[in-house]
């Protein structure tokens, strides 16, 4: 990440002072052709990999028709043959889990995608607005299950999606005249992953 930053690849905003007392950072895609950068990378690792693109073409059309089980088995597979133990064991994991899922969002053109960003009273995961306003907007909300930590799997989906009703991350497409939101709780554990939704 260091090395993207002072590359150039990500910008650091919003500084804040930690308990700590160190200086914590938001780090973002700076531009466009960044982002697209990113899409392009990961979609080469989908493309080069055991799990093909039209995959995730499916995945993609699995979440436009709501049908989660096979977003979730899809998204999974993804998981399973892209993503290492390496990579997902560090100390936020959520944070490659959620730039692995952006990176396969970010090719729907059906949608704006964004992440890390204030809406209602806090800051959500990834938000999806559809560019038809009349069509379908997405909140998903990222949670790692932690078997030594955490009581189940479904506590940890329950608590992801009553955080995005407590911090009323809808605001922001209801503000843009989105009226039909799907809140996802996506739960990851290891090379494992659970969806649960609701509207």
């Amino acid at each position: 990440w260091s090395f993207m930053l002072f590359s150039g690849y990500l910008k650091a905003s919003e500084g804040r002072m930690t308990p700590d007392h160190l200086m914590s950072y938001t780090l973002g895609v700076p531009n466009t052709e960044v982002s697209t950068v990113f899409s392009t990378i990961i979609r080469g690792w989908i493309n080069d990999g055991p799990v093909k693109n039209d995959r995730l073409e499916m995945m993609l059309q699995a979440l436009d028709e709501n049908e989660m089980n096979i977003f979730q088995r899809l998204l999974n597979d993804f998981v399973v043959n892209t993503l290492s133990y390496y990579d997902t064991n560090g100390r936020e994991p959520e944070k490659v889990y959620q730039a692995f899922l952006l990176g396969m969002l970010v090719s729907h053109g059906a949608y704006e995608v964004s992440s890390n960003r204030e809406s209602g009273l806090g800051r959500y995961d990834i938000l999806l607005r559809p560019r038809d306003l009349g069509g379908r907007g997405f909140i998903m909300e990222l949670k790692v299950y932690d078997p030594m930590f955490d009581e189940s799997v479904d506590k940890v989906l329950d608590s992801a999606l009553a955080q995005i009703e407590k911090k009323q991350y809808a605001a922001t497409l209801h503000a843009a005249g989105v009226r039909d939101i799907l809140k996802m709780a996506i739960t990851f554990d290891g090379k494992r992953v659970w969806v649960k939704t609701t509207e």
